[in-house]
């Protein structure tokens, strides 16, 4: 689990990944939960590329972590002797993961098999990598396993948020007023939930956290970014339940076609001295 932000404004784009990392094992016929934090989610792309890609969903395909895939991604970037674009980045990193993927994939079907030869649902791990690039505009996509579909996040000059991860629900009810996606998958099922998503798209306005993200500065961006990872672990860490969001946090900006790491883990001894 995770929280992913991708802020949108004039002068170019804001990353954030946390650094929780969460898993569970059937111990005595129960499952136990276990988290850690520091786990590296977001990656520059390249040594000289205005570019990054950030994690969302499965930490690793089997014995492949994604983030090494992704650091295997960015040197092949840069030994390319032909010029690197978003799509290139994209096609790089689809190159990178999607065998690796493949290869679970399989050792998934080939368990299930012998598990249960009657066919059944199998589920695989559901992944999602976020790329931002800044080169002659600014550009975000996201891929996602299976089958690395790719979605255009931004296309256009503007202001735009966007919100992956388990920490992403309690930051729409912030945002929205109202956590639409939930409301909008009972509205199926209730009538009273069908009534009250009608009622909350109309008056939306009215319940939503007044924002101006298509005017906001790169450095507000920033810390409006951190205020929001706050929340989502705060909540998180207060809630009943095990912990999935939290961690130190990484920003990445991408302003005139440059990138800049505003906060990035360092790797550091519990002995050091903290004064």
């Amino acid at each position: 689990m995770t929280l992913n932000l991708l802020t949108q404004v004039p002068e170019g784009l804001v990353m954030l990944a946390d650094s929780m990392v969460s898993a569970s094992e059937i111990v005595d016929g129960e499952v136990q939960y276990f988290s850690f934090e520091h786990a590296r989610k977001l990656f520059h792309l390249g040594e000289a590329c205005p570019a990054a890609a950030m994690i969302s969903g499965a930490g690793s395909l089997g014995s492949s972590p994604v983030g090494q895939l992704l650091r295997d991604a960015s040197r092949f970037l840069d030994a390319l002797k032909t010029p690197v674009d978003h799509n290139t980045c994209l096609k790089v990193i689809a190159d990178c993961i999607s065998p690796k993927y493949d290869e679970f994939a399989a050792e998934i079907r080939e368990h299930t098999a012998k598990r249960q030869p009657v066919a059944e649902q199998i589920e695989y791990p559901e992944l999602t990598v976020i790329v931002g690039s800044y080169f002659e505009d600014v550009r975000a996509s996201e891929l996602s396993w299976p089958g690395a579909k790719r979605f255009d996040l931004i296309k256009d000059s503007g202001g735009r948020l966007c919100l992956w991860g388990s920490g992403s629900a309690v930051l729409r009810r912030l945002i929205r007023g109202i956590d639409l996606e939930s409301l909008a998958a009972d509205a199926g099922e209730t009538p009273a939930a069908a009534d009250a998503l009608r009622y909350f798209e109309v008056n939306e306005r009215r319940y939503a956290m007044p924002l101006a993200i298509e005017v906001m500065p790169v450095q507000q961006a920033i810390y409006f970014a951190e205020y929001l990872a706050s929340v989502a672990a705060g909540y998180d860490r207060f809630k009943v339940g095990p912990h999935t969001v939290g961690g130190e946090v990484d920003v990445i900006a991408l302003v005139d076609r440059k990138l800049k790491w505003i906060h990035k883990q360092r790797l550091i001894s519990s002995l050091d001295d903290p004064s």
